[in-house]
């Protein structure tokens, strides 16, 4: 797994809220040579 975070706003990973973070997969696919696209959106 290679994670990228792409945007701007809020941080969505900060020293605050380290332990948990509420992410749904909105998007996936899964290529011929075995790499999947997940694209997740936070859950508030």
């Amino acid at each position: 797994m290679f994670p990228v975070l792409l945007g701007a706003g809020k941080r969505l990973f900060s020293a605050t809220d380290k332990d948990r973070q509420n992410l749904r997969v909105v998007e996936s696919e899964t290529y011929r040579n075995g790499v999947q696209k997940l694209v997740y959106d936070v859950v508030h």
